[in-house]
Order: C-alpha cells, then structure tokens, then sequence
C-alpha cells in the first residue's frame, strides 16, 4: 500500500519524468511501464534527454559568462583556436560522462545493498560539508 501511494505522488509530482522504482535490491533501478503500455524506446528516450538538456539552464548560464568570451578571444587569434576550445570542451564533457557512465555500468552489480546506503551516506555526508564551506565563503568577509 505504501509504495502503490508512493507511486501515485510521483506520478502527480512528476508527470515528465518515467516512473522508476527500486527493485528489492536498491542498486537495480526499472523503468516502469503502465498496465497495456509498452516500454518507451531508445529513440524516445534519447530525444527526452536532448530536450531535457536543452532546456537545462546552466549550460546556457556557462555560454553566456564564460565559454562566449572564450570563444570570441580564441577566434581573434584564429579560427582554428576557438574550434579547438569548442571540441576539447566538449570532448571532455561528454568524454567525462561516457567513461562515468561506463564506471557505474560496470561496478553497478558489484554494490550490495549496504555498499550501497554508506555510498549515499557518505555522498550526503561530503555534501553537506562542501555546502557548509561555501555557506561560510560567502557570510565571511575577505581578509579575515
């Protein structure tokens, strides 16, 4: 009962995003498909997550501040400068991605459940001091 009105909440909460669920093992995660349904395609999803990132704002925000000025120095010094910065930058992006993906494909199965919990833990525990010490960054004044 309790995880039918989780599921119920999460399709009001979050009607765009497909419905997953822990398995008995919380490291294997589902997409759900509804009763009659048939699962989404690769095609689907991956036209969701180019329109997701699309409409993300922080690679937006990065353009804007920092990579245009780049760009625009790199290209005063030649053309050839800039798509170098273009390429690498993005070579590394999603190099980054791939080979993170990659990691948690492979090691995924390798996590037991409480492997799994101190992970969390300690992702929230390194959050939270990293937030902290932004927090203080910003309240303190310089020079002090």
């Amino acid at each position: 009962a309790l995880e039918q009105a989780r599921c119920q909440v999460d399709e009001v909460l979050l009607p765009h995003v497909p419905a997953v669920r822990p398995r008995s093992d919380p490291v294997e995660l589902v997409a759900d498909a509804r009763p009659g349904e048939e699962a989404p395609s690769s095609a689907r999803e991956v036209l969701r997550g180019v329109v997701v990132n699309l409409l993300n704002p922080h690679p937006w925000l990065f353009w804007i501040a920092v990579g245009s000025p780049i760009f625009v120095s790199a290209w005063d010094r030649t053309p050839a400068h800039a798509l170098a910065f273009v390429g690498g930058f993005y070579l590394v992006l999603v190099g980054s991605k791939v080979a993170l993906a990659g990691a948690v494909g492979a090691g995924r199965h390798r996590l037991t459940p409480r492997g799994y919990r101190l992970l969390l833990g300690a992702s929230g525990v390194l959050l939270a001091v990293v937030g902290a010490t932004l927090t203080v960054r910003g309240l303190v004044p310089r020079g002090l």
